[in-house]
């Protein structure tokens, strides 16, 4: 079995020559397969359940026998000259890697989540999310899941325990949301606003186009057209959607745009991106919807921004893991694992404890 570094340094090959091929056939991508699926699906539990699934099927081939065919302890996998390697053999040398690990705690999950949020997820659903990956990847998708040791029918599997995961979390903060909690987001919510948007990383460009914007008779929209501008239509809550999130202006610019009246033209705007490199907006607001004074009539709007914002708040999801690993009374029998609870507040001894009460 490899170690742990052998098979992070395993992974990040085959994501390098995944992202070489396309490259090749001149398919854009976002980098490597597991920054892509973040990126779409946004959920930091999800990565991690991601991530277990192909430990377990490519470093842990053996775990993932034990785990999933789930065969006897004296199941024999090799016969040699007068000597076998059985099941329980395998276990017992993998126990304690990373891989055996994340593959346990992953099936967990997956058993308390299909338990009980089983029929909120239909094979329709799990189908149609499929489907994003493959509109987006095409032919590649196949070979991409090839190369991270996954086939179509693991990967849906680990698409069905995101979207259970999805349900369990979307459930845990509707439950926990009333009128008040929905008051005070309509304070800070604006409708929807459109802007065209001229970007560039030269600041002394952009002082240039900032003049050009803002002289009598100027003509935005051409100026846009000539400079690579784009039109982006958003409101306050669409920050909060990771399904969104990554195709919005920066925080900066979207601030600036919720401030501006219809038709004006901003100043130089600088964001700084997580790397420190810094890129300058200007912006022409193009039209904004006025908000109405009745909170309610974005009830349903103000409901998915809750949801949106909780969902993407690990604080929060981490709890909703925890009490579901409590509702199912989770014990840690085997004290190689007593730690592999720890991250939702939970080990060995707290899991015992409670079982004892019961």
């Amino acid at each position: 079995m490899a170690n742990k570094k052998a098979f992070q340094d395993e992974v990040k090959n085959k994501n390098r020559r995944a992202r070489k091929d396309q490259r090749k056939k001149k398919k854009k991508t976002e980098g490597g397969f597991f920054h892509s699926i973040a990126t779409i699906v946004s959920s930091k539990v999800f990565r991690s359940f991601l991530t277990i699934v192909i430990a377990a099927l490519i470093g842990g081939a053996g775990t993932y026998l034990w785990m999933n065919s789930r065969p006897s302890q004296e199941t024999v996998l090799v016969r040699m000259k007068g000597k076998t390697i059985t099941v329980a053999d395998l276990y017992e040398s993998s126990k304690e890697t990373d891989e055996t690990k994340s593959a346990l705690l992953q099936e967990i999950f997956s058993t308390m989540l299909e338990d009980k949020y089983g029929s909120k997820v239909s094979e329709k659903t799990v189908n149609q999310r499929y489907e994003q990956y493959s509109k987006q990847y095409g032919s590649s998708l196949t070979t991409l899941l090839s190369q991270n040791g996954m086939t179509t029918e693991s990967f849906k599997k680990s698409l069905r325990v995101q979207l259970l995961q999805e349900y369990a979390y979307k459930a845990a903060a509707k439950k926990e949301l009333t009128d008040k909690k929905l008051q005070s987001l309509y304070k800070d919510y604006t409708p929807d606003v459109t802007v065209k948007v001229i970007e560039t990383d030269d600041k002394d460009k952009a002082d240039s186009l900032h003049s050009q914007a803002t002289e009598d008779g100027a003509d935005f929209d051409q100026l846009a057209t000539d400079n690579n501008g784009k039109d982006y239509t958003f409101d306050s809550g669409d920050s909060s959607d990771s399904s969104k999130a990554q195709s919005l202006p920066p925080k900066d610019v979207q601030k600036v745009a919720f401030s501006q009246d219809k038709d004006s033209v901003s100043d130089v705007i600088t964001s700084k991106a997580n790397d420190g490199s810094e890129k300058y907006y200007i912006i022409k607001v193009t039209n904004k919807t006025d908000k109405n004074p009745d909170w309610k009539t974005y009830k349903n709007r103000l409901t998915d921004i809750y949801v949106n914002q909780k969902t993407s708040d690990s604080n929060f999801t981490n709890k909703v893991i925890a009490n579901l690993l409590k509702e199912y009374n989770v014990t840690i029998e085997d004290q190689t694992y007593s730690t592999l609870l720890s991250n939702y507040g939970l080990d060995s001894s707290a899991s015992s404890a409670s079982s004892s009460k019961k």
